[in-house]
Order: structure tokens, then C-alpha cells, then sequence
């Protein structure tokens, strides 16, 4: 077996967006595209991670001229800055709506609004040249990111005139287009032969588009694998050897790490009071909210996705808070039995919303969502889960280029060793599975 890596390098990638909206756009798409950016940027603003976006600029093709809403810049984007940008945008949405009829779009060039493009980047290269001394160590990749919902000769002309210079050939330039799902093949037919340049398709409505630009936060590292699976064959021994089956995989967040938000209290659930937690940052003495549940709706157990969970499991039980009376206990210890019943007899999850009892008004617009399920007769577990905001795309699947054939191939020697592996008769027990690997030798008189 030949060596394997044991380690893999992390690219610095630091992608600079330059977000290109044509003239005409619906006021539909304009409402999605404010609704995914502002979305987007909310979590931004305090993320951490190397492969994601420290720079944003927002150039509109117009009727006449170009506009630039959102200058490139090195530094972070400012947040009221954006806010603007976003309501200028929602009015020039309803001024188009009004000009649309008798203007031809499809004869509207691009070239003002690449050139103002190009003029950003070189101005950020000029000035990384000028202080490279402390910028050497980061690499800055430019993407220009076209949204239209037309596709004509003149479009794409004017880009094919613009990554045919040999200033701009290393410009990644992507072309997104919006439409209702009905248009999705002739527009494909119009470009099927053309290879020198990305175009994505996005329904309009703004949880296409909204996916659609978070999948800026997703981080492509294609130079290594991310996880090595060995799995034994007939022959079961205890050391990995090369006569084992390795799979190769890679990994891909789900979720935005919900501490990573400005409202990451809103989205988990503190039993005590901790450095992370912001609700003892403005009290003398450590205290924590009473949380507030509202229940929304209930789910079946196989109808949910595992993966939208995050954050640590709590155990919740009925109260025997002092400050009431034995009857209100009582009863209380009656209707939690009768919940936990119901939800464990039929086999159902209760999603929860976090009510918002605070007079903060940064976090009445945020509620994390929460899901109940029955643990025991007496008890059960609440835990975090997904929504929108935290909500990752998932990134395009690889096609196969060795296996071309119409049916799936499979692999006949794994497969006979995969039917190999014990199976457990009974559930999981956390009990039966030790981290920490170690040999103990019990002296059997004592027992």
C-alpha cells in the first residue's frame, strides 16, 4: 500500500465578490436579492473563517450609465453601508417596473459596467503592489458576478470581448440567471456550446437566490482529501494493513457555526453561565433568561434531517422548582407525562420556536428554532436546529468521469465485506464505546 498523506494544507483564500445586476430585473428578483444579501451580511460581520468574504462591491448596469451602489474596498464592508445599497436598490427595482414597457432590454450593453468592475480591481491590485510588504502572505481571488435574467448575442459578446483581453484572462467571471423555471432550457440552448464561461441557473424567489449567494461561504479545497475511510475485509484483524478498502471523501459544512453570529445566544441554550453567553455580559451578578418555548408544529422521527441539529443535547424533565406548591407540581408532572406520551406513542418531534422576551432590539428579530422529542417515559431531549440563516447550500456533487455507463457500477469485493461487519442487536449505547483507547487487565479473584 503506497504511503498516505496524514496531514492536507489549508488555503488562505480570501474571494472578493463583485456583484453585477442588470437593468430590469424584476421587483420580485430585486426583493430576493436584497433579502439574501442582507441574510448574508448579517452573518458575515462576525465570521471568522479564513475562506470567507472580507471584501463586497455592488455595481448596477443601467439604462444609461452604470452605478456603482457599494465600492470594492480591502476592509470589511460597512453594515449601514449596505443597508442603503439595499434600499437603493428596492427603489430602483419599482422605478424599473414602471420604465419596462416599450424598452428592449436585450440591446443593452454590459461593457459600463465591466469596465467600471475592472477599474475596482485594479485599483485593490495597485494597492496590494504598494503594500506587498504586508500583504505578501494573502492572496486575493476576484470573482465578477453577473445577474440577468436575459440571454442574448449582445451579453454575451460584451463578456466574451472582456476575458479575451489578456489584462483580464485570470478574471473569474460567472453568469447567473434568473427565471421563473420555465425559460431554464432555451436559455440552456443558447449557450450549450460555449465553454469559457460559468453560468448558474436560480429560480426567482428568494430562496433560490438567497442559497445561491451563500454558496459564497463555501470553501472548494479540491487538493487533498478530507477523511479516509477504512473499512476490513473478509479477513477481520485489528491493525489497518493494505489488505482493508479505503474510501476517500471529502467534507462540506452544512451549517454556519450559530457562535460565529452576532445573535448566537438566540440560537442555543445555556444552563449556566458562560464566557460565550452574551446574557451576563450587562448584569453585577451571573443570571440567565427563563426561555420561553412557543410550539409551532410537530414532525414525524423519519421525517427530519439528522444534520440540521447542532449544538449540545439537553435533557429536559418536569419542574420541581421550589417556589410552587406541591398540587402545582402535581399537575405539572401530569401534563409533562402526557406530552412526553403523545410525542413517544405516536412517534413525534415538537419544533419550538424561542419566544423573544427581551426589550433588546437587536434580538427581537432573530428566534432559534428547537425540537422536543421523548427520551424516556419521563423525560425528554431538546435540541438546536437549523434555519435559514444558518442554513449552508450544498455544494454541486462531482460527476463520475471513469464510470460512464447508464447503471450504477459496484464494487463486488467491498460489498461482500461490508456484509461482514457485526451488526448490534441493540440500540447504541454511548456506554459500550470508549474514547480514550486502553488495555485494562481486572484481576478476576477480586470480582
Amino acid at each position: 500500500m503506497s504511503k498516505l498523506l496524514n496531514t492536507r494544507s489549508v488555503r488562505s483564500k480570501y474571494p472578493s465578490i463583485l456583484l453585477l445586476i442588470d437593468y430590469g430585473l424584476s421587483e420580485k428578483t430585486m426583493e430576493g436579492i436584497c433579502h439574501g444579501l442582507d441574510q448574508l451580511f448579517s452573518i458575515i460581520t462576525t465570521y471568522v473563517g479564513l475562506q470567507h468574504i472580507p471584501m463586497f462591491g455592488l455595481i448596477v448596469n443601467g439604462q444609461n450609465q452604470s452605478e456603482t451602489f457599494i465600492p470594492l474596498s480591502l476592509a470589511c464592508n460597512i453594515h449601514m453601508e449596505l443597508q442603503l445599497a439595499l434600499y437603493k436598490l428596492q427603489l430602483l427595482a419599482q422605478k424599473w417596473s414602471t420604465k419596462s414597457n416599450g424598452f428592449n432590454s436585450s440591446t443593452l450593453s454590459w461593457q459600463s459596467a465591466l469596465q467600471l468592475a475592472d477599474i475596482q480591481i485594479n485599483s485593490i491590485l495597485q494597492n496590494n503592489n504598494e503594500n506587498r510588504s504586508s500583504s505578501n502572505l494573502i492572496k486575493h481571488d476576484f470573482q465578477i458576478v453577473m445577474v440577468t435574467n436575459r440571454l442574448s448575442d449582445l451579453i454575451l459578446s460584451d463578456i466574451h470581448q472582456y476575458i479575451q483581453n489578456e489584462q483580464f484572462n485570470k478574471r473569474n467571471i460567472e453568469l447567473v440567471c434568473v427565471n421563473d423555471g420555465n425559460n431554464v432550457e432555451s436559455f440552456k440552448q443558447k449557450i450549450s456550446s460555449l465553454d469559457w464561461i460559468t453560468i448558474k441557473y436560480i429560480l426567482e424567489n428568494k430562496y433560490s437566490i438567497g442559497l445561491y449567494l451563500k454558496s459564497w461561504l463555501l470553501n472548494e479545497d479540491r487538493e487533498n482529501e478530507h477523511i479516509q475511510l477504512y473499512l476490513p475485509t473478509i479477513k477481520k484483524t485489528e491493525y489497518i494493513d493494505h489488505s482493508w478498502h479505503i474510501i476517500r471523501c471529502d467534507l462540506q459544512e452544512l451549517l454556519i457555526n450559530p457562535y460565529h453570529h452576532i445573535n448566537h445566544d438566540r440560537f442555543l441554550i445555556f444552563t449556566e453561565p458562560s464566557t460565550i453567553s452574551t446574557s451576563t455580559q450587562n448584569s453585577s451578578s451571573p443570571s440567565l433568561p427563563i426561555y420561553q418555548f412557543k410550539a409551532l408544529n410537530f414532525i414525524k422521527q423519519t421525517d427530519y434531517c439528522i444534520s440540521m441539529i447542532f449544538g449540545m443535547p439537553l435533557l429536559v424533565i418536569s419542574s420541581a422548582c421550589r417556589k410552587y406548591d406541591s398540587e402545582s407540581i402535581e399537575q405539572n408532572e401530569i401534563a409533562f407525562d402526557t406530552l412526553t406520551e403523545y410525542l413517544r406513542i405516536n412517534k413525534l418531534m415538537l419544533i419550538c420556536r424561542l419566544n423573544d422576551c427581551s426589550s433588546s432590539t437587536m434580538n427581537q428579530s432573530f428566534s432559534g428554532h428547537f425540537i422536543l422529542s421523548a427520551a424516556s417515559e419521563r423525560s425528554l431531549i431538546l435540541r438546536s436546529i437549523a434555519s435559514s440563516e444558518l442554513l449552508l447550500p450544498l455544494a454541486k456533487l462531482p460527476s463520475s468521469q471513469i464510470m460512464k455507463h447508464e447503471q450504477k457500477q459496484r464494487d463486488e469485493n467491498l460489498f461482500n465485506s461490508l456484509s461482514n461487519i457485526n451488526i448490534e442487536d441493540e440500540e447504541y449505547n454511548p456506554l459500550y464505546y470508549e474514547a480514550r483507547k486502553s488495555k485494562i487487565t481486572l484481576n478476576t479473584n477480586l470480582i
